[in-house]
């Protein structure tokens, strides 16, 4: 039952790096694609 648990903690802990990792991969991808984007406009 501690195993579990322990288990559990672990999969919750990298399952947060990995969303984290998602959202600054997201957000680094929007800059690229803005900055081409206005090197288009002006």
């Amino acid at each position: 039952m501690v195993m579990m648990d322990q288990i559990d903690n672990v999969y919750r802990h990298s399952f947060s790096i990995f969303k984290y990792k998602i959202s600054l991969y997201n957000a680094l991808f929007m800059l690229i694609f803005y900055k081409k984007l206005f090197k288009k406009l002006f």
